[in-house]
This record gives structure tokens, C-alpha cells and sequence, in this order.
């Protein structure tokens, strides 16, 4: 089986011009950046039906001022989103908040270079994000000295439960669509950190609610400058704007809140990232499958020995498409095989992308532009889709499949022994439809066999 396309188809420091009341110190590092997976982008998240606003302001801990620290990433990350987050899922009232709100400074300690005595140096938001993902952070009031506050091996066991499962780049910094899958993380109630450039009087100085740049300003942009962390709350398409949270204090702005239109956050705004929870001890995997024709029709199918098998016999060549559906967040991998071994990656097709999806999502592989298409080397073609609650080492699965022998089973077995969830454990829910789910502690990853017998 192979892929078919349906169509022809360094770094500076911030300038220290600010007043000790208006730090940034968002650093711009495209080596790292490029290294962050995008996510699939022809994930759907029901885009037509998204709400014409969102407000995750009321999980948010009171606006405070990072001072003369170049802390803005670890604010950002730590004090907002991680608040927020944990604010939605644990169901706080304000009082909770205020107290358990995730601390910047356990963060950037962790993160600020060697040199960075001072915490004047400011780091880069991926960096912050990392950090978050290995070591957590404390509440807020538990770790509160701006700089220089020393971590200690009791804080660690505390830390764990602000830790974060993943991180995930929305967009490249050139995109020409940034505002959609902005929006598309909110209204699934993710707050979104961003870098932005905004070294601009009108938004330094600013008492107003909504940001009105100067077109003086957005002409003189420079993405070779570093820049600043922005927590965004919420949009208001009536407004045409996003709600953001600043670490500059309540008297900056309105009460610290500023609204950023679409039009300006487009131009000024380079990184943009959601966040998901650490993993659950025992695994939730649930799941649709639908296995199509190019033109979209459905191909009938049926439950046998854990495995699906077409009902249709078809001749090679024929063009095909998955329509993948999932409940909860989960990485997603999918290869095809043939009788002689002939390996096919489907998603991801490449080994930069991000396998990552987020609840309710659904997908199209190996994308909207392209089909799957059987082969002539055998008489049955597989399809293997892996749900993972864990990430894969992508390269390493391919290269150790196509390494070793025998069926698609056992080469799985043998790759991700004790990984598998048994199919005893898989709830089956339809022998005649792709669909399934899983709770259980036996296991991290689902997977879904799909046999296509050809003509020979």
C-alpha cells in the first residue's frame, strides 16, 4: 500500500529600555522552535460549529506584576495556564485559586541559564513549557521569592501535581492562519500561551481594554528582537478580538486584561502553544474508525479473532481513506503492511510531526489530499492503527518492525511487549462497525487491525 496525492498539486536579548514595572523577556529561539512538532492540521474539531465566544477568566488567579525580572514565560505557563487548567478540573472557587496557583519562580529557577544570577535574562517559552513537563511547580504561596529562592528535594514529591503530559506548537510563526487553531484550543477550554512582539508604546503604556497598535508600530516589526509571554483566556468574535492575561499587574491596562484583535495578533504574534494533563494511571482509550473509499463511501466491515476484515474483495490500485475518530487524548500512529512485509507509514507521515490528539477529535488519513492505495505485491493488505496514551519513539517502531519477522501481530508484540492492552480488556462495541474502548490498567496502547483482501 502506498500513499497517493488526489491533486498536483541566534538569538538576542531583549533591549532593556523598559521600566522595571513593564519586563518582557520572552526569548526568540527558531532552533528550538523548529524542533516543536506542529500538531495534524486537518484535525477537526468541529470548526463550523465553534462558539462565537469563550471566557476561561474565571479560572484565572489575580493578575500580578513580574517586576524587574525577565520571568514573563514562567508567569505565562506556570501562574496562568497551569492555574487555570487546574482551576476547570478540579472544580475551585476563587479563594482555591488565589492559594494553589501555580508558582513562576519554582519554574524558572529550573530553566534560567547559569549566568541568569538575577533572573534578568529571560528564556524561551518552549523552554518554560519543558520545564513545567519535567519538574511541576509549587503553589504560588509556597514558593513566592522573585529570584534566587532555593529549591529543595521536599519540594519535588509537591511539584508532581502541577505537572503537565504535553505541550503542542499551534501554528509556524509564518502561518497566514493563526486565529483558528487559537480558537479551536479555547473553546475546548485550553488556555493558549503565546510570543508576541510587542515593544510598542500603545501597548506598554496602555489604560484601555483593547489594544490598538499604530500602523507606524506593526510596520516596524523585527522578529529578530525577543519578545514577551502572553497568556490568551478567551475570544469574542462580536469584537473580533482575544481576551489575554499580562504579568504586569491589575493596574496595567484593564485590571491587567487586555483584548488583542484577530488582525493584530496575526501580525504580531510568533509561537502559540496548548497544554493537556498528565496521564491517568489507568489507561481510557475510545475510539472511531471508519475505513472509506475515495469517494467516501463506507466499506462494510467485520469483527474476527480481534481483528477486522473487509467485507469486499478489491482490485489493486483501489483508493482508500480512514476517517479516525478519539474520545480522549491520545497519540495516534498508523502503518500498513502486506503479506511480504512492504511497510507504508501513514500518520504520521514523517517523523516531525505531532501524533498528539486532543479529545473529540477527528481525523482524515493520510490527510485530505491524499489516499491510501492498494498495492499489487500481495493478497491482503493491513492496516495497524495504534492508540497510545504514551509517545512513541516513531523512527525506532519502524525501523525495529521492518527489522524483524514474522506476522503484524507478533512484530508488534515483540516492539511493545507489555504495552499492548490485551484484547480481552478491549471492549468491541459493534462486530460490524470500527468502533471500541478501553479502561484498564493492562496496558497503554490500543490497537486497531484492519485486513484488505485483494484480487490477484
Amino acid at each position: 500500500m502506498r500513499i497517493l496525492c488526489a491533486f498536483t498539486y541566534t538569538l538576542t536579548l531583549f533591549p532593556l529600555l523598559l521600566s522595571a514595572q513593564n519586563r518582557m523577556g520572552c526569548k526568540i529561539d527558531t532552533a528550538l522552535y523548529y524542533q516543536n512538532v506542529l500538531p495534524a492540521y486537518n484535525i477537526l474539531r468541529g470548526d463550523e460549529n465553534l462558539p462565537k465566544s469563550i471566557s476561561l477568566k474565571n479560572f484565572c488567579p489575580t493578575p500580578r506584576n513580574q517586576g524587574e525580572y525577565g520571568t514573563c514565560v514562567a508567569w505565562t505557563s506556570a501562574y496562568y495556564a497551569r492555574t487555570i487548567m487546574l482551576a476547570q478540573n478540579y472544580e475551585w472557587n476563587k479563594k482555591e485559586i488565589e492559594s494553589k496557583a501555580g508558582s513562576p519562580f519554582f519554574v524558572y529557577e529550573h530553566i534560567k541559564s547559569y549566568s541568569d544570577k538575577k533572573c534578568q535574562e529571560g528564556t524561551g517559552l518552549i523552554i518554560a513549557l519543558e520545564g513545567l513537563k519535567q519538574y511541576g511547580t509549587l503553589p504560588f504561596e509556597e514558593f513566592s521569592q522573585k529570584c534566587g529562592q532555593k529549591i529543595l528535594a521536599e519540594h519535588y514529591p509537591k511539584a508532581e501535581f502541577y505537572k503537565i503530559g504535553e505541550y503542542r506548537r499551534l501554528f509556524l510563526a509564518n502561518s497566514k492562519d493563526k486565529i483558528l487553531p487559537i480558537k479551536k484550543a479555547l473553546s475546548q477550554k485550553k488556555p493558549v500561551v503565546i510570543g508576541l512582539y510587542c515593544y510598542f508604546k500603545s501597548f506598554i503604556h496602555t489604560k484601555d481594554s483593547l489594544w490598538k497598535p499604530t500602523e507606524s508600530e506593526l510596520n516596524t516589526l523585527d522578529f529578530n528582537e525577543n519578545g514577551h509571554a502572553l497568556c490568551l483566556v478567551g475570544y469574542n468574535d462580536e469584537i473580533q478580538a482575544f481576551e489575554a492575561v499580562n504579568s504586569w499587574g491589575e493596574k496595567w491596562a484593564n485590571k491587567g486584561f487586555i483584548w488583542i484583535p484577530y488582525k493584530v495578533l496575526e501580525k504580531v504574534c510568533f509561537e502559540a502553544y496548548e497544554m493537556y494533563e498528565n496521564n491517568d494511571p489507568k489507561t481510557h482509550i475510545a475510539g472511531e474508525i471508519k475505513l472509506q473509499l475515495a469517494i467516501g463511501q463506507e466499506i462494510p466491515v467485520r469483527l474476527k479473532d480481534g481483528f477486522y476484515e473487509s467485507n469486499q474483495i478489491f482490485q489493486t490500485g483501489t483508493l482508500l481513506k480512514l476517517s479516525v475518530a478519539n474520545q480522549e487524548p491520545v497519540f495516534l500512529y498508523a502503518f500498513s503492511v502486506d503479506n511480504r512485509g512492504n511497510l507504508t507509514r501513514i500518520f504520521p507521515t514523517d517523523f516531525a510531526s505531532s501524533p498528539l490528539l486532543f479529545p473529540f477529535g477527528h481525523l482524515s488519513l493520510p490527510d485530505e489530499k491524499h489516499y491510501l492505495q492498494l498495492s499489487s505485491q500481495s493478497a491482503t493488505d493491513y492496516i495497524c492503527v495504534l492508540y497510545s496514551k504514551e509517545k512513541l519513539h516513531w523512527q525506532s517502531f519502524i525501523e525495529q518492525f521492518t527489522a524483524l519477522k514474522g506476522n503484524l501481530l507478533e512484530r508488534l508484540q515483540k516492539i511493545l511487549a507489555g504495552k499492548l492492552i490485551p484484547f480481552q480488556e478491549i471492549n468491541f462495541q459493534d462486530i460490524e462497525k470500527i468502533k471500541f474502548g478501553a479502561k484498564t490498567l493492562k496496558g497503554t496502547i490500543l490497537p486497531i487491525i484492519i485486513a484488505i483482501p485483494k484480487k490477484t
